[in-house]
């Protein structure tokens, strides 16, 4: 299957680059007629294939130019196809605002001009943008219900409700649950920062909270951007929290993840800010045990006068 799905991805890439090397082609000869219609058609079909080939940019370029030809010439339709391009291209980078408005422009132009067809596409474009935002609003819900969950359960740790020995998976198992029904059960282990981390290891166990917070049961690439993985913005903080508590001690900035978005560039930091803590601890110690031998001293000679001051009252010179 594996095999399968690398030969249907070359096919897919070498119709794409095909198709995009003909769109160009016409393009070209496009830019020689005098014609808006042909040279904002043409636009239009760079602008989709260039959205195949996942090159998001140039797609972008195109359909703006297409819209800009069509708009100068009068030409509501093509300009009502323009819009509807632009705003599946805005609904695939995630600008789902600006998707939406780009689809109701589209479908107030088609109803001017009587284009059921168009008016049509330009509505399948909005349905497309409610199914992702109604996405959103379901897996903001899940992950806030995780959110709520990891902190009553910290509080019941903190409180002593839930013994420390029971912990093993804060927000993980949740999250695993909500995100994949059922989910991936991570494999978490205390790590001790005293006697140095192993980056093997530190890195393991990322890949395994990051598993479970994602419900992924495959491996994950250290050097690939979590948020590419399957990582939201929310369950990026649950990271970062369960981190905090596998590492006591350890500075970690709330935006972790964002800052240093693969495992091998988080493991590098908190490799860097264990050996920092643990050389802090160590000092603090240290200084403990200065006060603790001053303190000691102290009492000693207080207790030593004492002593001489009681001698020197029984026994006057």
């Amino acid at each position: 299957k594996e095999e399968e799905g690398k030969s249907n991805e070359k096919m897919y890439k070498a119709t794409a680059d095909k198709s995009t090397k003909m769109a160009k082609d016409a393009l070209s000869a496009a830019r020689k007629c005098e014609s808006p219609m042909t040279l904002g058609s043409a636009l239009f079909t760079v602008g989709q294939t260039q959205m195949m080939n996942g090159k998001i940019p140039d797609a972008t370029k195109a359909a703006d130019e297409a819209l800009k030809v069509f708009a100068d010439a009068g030409i509501t339709q093509g300009e009502g196809a323009a819009l509807t391009l632009l705003a599946d291209i805005a609904l695939f980078t995630g600008d789902i605002g600006k998707a939406r408005e780009l689809g109701e422009e589209a479908v107030y132009l088609f109803q001017q001009i009587g284009d059921a067809d168009g008016e049509d596409m330009a509505w399948s474009e909005l349905e497309r943008v409610e199914r992702r935002e109604a996405e959103i609003r379901e897996r903001q819900a899940q992950e806030e219900q995780m959110r709520q969950q990891w902190q009553m359960q910290q509080w019941a740790m903190q409180s002593g409700q839930i013994p420390q020995q029971q912990w093993e998976a804060p927000p993980e198992e949740a999250a695993a649950s909500a995100a994949a029904g059922g989910g991936y059960e991570a494999k978490l282990m205390k790590l001790d920062i005293g006697a140095g981390l192993d980056p093997a290891v530190l890195k393991t166990q990322i890949m395994e909270v990051t598993k479970g917070l994602i419900g992924y049961d495959e491996d994950i690439e250290y050097d690939n951007p979590l948020m590419e993985s399957g990582l939201t913005s929310n369950t990026a903080v649950l990271l970062r929290d369960a981190l905090t508590q596998q590492l006591p001690g350890v500075n970690l900035p709330v935006t972790l993840v964002f800052d240093y978005p693969s495992i091998t560039a988080m493991s590098e930091l908190i490799v860097e800010n264990a050996a920092k803590a643990a050389k802090k601890a160590a000092k603090h110690e240290q200084l403990k045990k200065s006060d603790q031998a001053k303190a000691m001293k102290q009492t000693q000679d207080k207790h030593t006068k004492q002593q001489r001051g009681a001698g020197g009252e029984n026994h006057p010179p």
